[in-house]
């Protein structure tokens, strides 16, 4: 019998196939305007689809064994791996939004140093790891085992995206992000072992990305057609100008 934490890791894989999709789409939308800062959010989505799958119907899929254990070390691996390039999403987002400062390439080039100095930390935490077999309230799992030092990479991801999400406030109202963060933060503070918990505030903080996405495209898209719109109203002005010199 699947038990109410499975169920509801079974219900974010499907939500966190959801925002999956949603991105391939802006992905799509956002190659005619030559933005494709999405698809840093799809290696993102794809572990925490990974994820969910995998505390949902692991259990029903495998017993104890080696071959659950090998196919359970994907989930600290892409964690590690991907979480951290939320940070340049934000920062490249933050670009294509206009925020003060994030148009300077000095600025980026900074957040993509914090972006691979995390993704840095959180391999070596993951360079010793051992997996156990565990039961979590219904939940058949290999969990990691030993003492944890405290998670850099996942730190240094949602601070980063509180600044910036702060900048996207301020600047843009764009509040999204920063509710988000602030959010996981929270979550992560208080409710570390409570997996499910933690997976919910990676779908919001997914979610708020997606919408970030969604609108940083839409800006660019209008700005690109605003332009192009000036570039053709002062053609017509200089043929116009032109008739009007050539008039007898």
């Amino acid at each position: 019998m699947t038990s109410v934490q499975a169920f509801g890791f079974a219900v974010l894989w499907i939500v966190s196939i959801v925002l999956l999709v949603l991105t391939v789409r802006i992905l799509r939308r956002g190659r005619a305007v030559k933005v494709a800062d999405s698809a840093l959010l799809l290696f993102v989505l794809g572990g925490l689809v990974y994820d969910n799958f995998m505390l949902a119907f692991g259990g029903s899929l495998f017993d104890e064994s080696t071959a659950f254990q090998l196919a359970s070390y994907p989930r600290y691996v892409m964690h590690a791996l991907f979480t951290p390039l939320l940070i340049m999403f934000c920062a490249l987002s933050a670009e294509r939004l206009a925020i003060p400062g994030y148009e300077n390439r000095g600025r980026l080039t900074l957040w993509g140093a914090v972006t691979f100095f995390a993704v840095l930390a959180g391999v070596a935490g993951e360079l010793e790891l051992t997996l156990g077999y565990a039961i979590d309230d219904g939940v058949y799992a290999y969990k990691a085992t030993g003492e944890a030092g405290p998670p850099l990479a996942e730190i240094a991801t949602v601070v980063s995206m509180l600044i910036i999400g702060g900048a996207m406030q301020r600047y843009a109202r764009w509040p999204w992000v920063l509710l988000s963060s602030a959010t996981m933060f929270v979550l992560a503070l208080f409710f570390l072992e409570n997996g499910l918990l933690q997976n919910i505030g990676e779908i919001l903080l997914l979610s708020s990305c997606v919408a970030t996405a969604y609108l940083s495209v839409g800006r660019v898209a209008k700005a690109k057609e605003r332009r192009r719109q000036e570039a053709l109203d002062r053609k017509q002005s200089r043929v116009r100008d032109g008739q009007v010199l050539d008039a007898p």
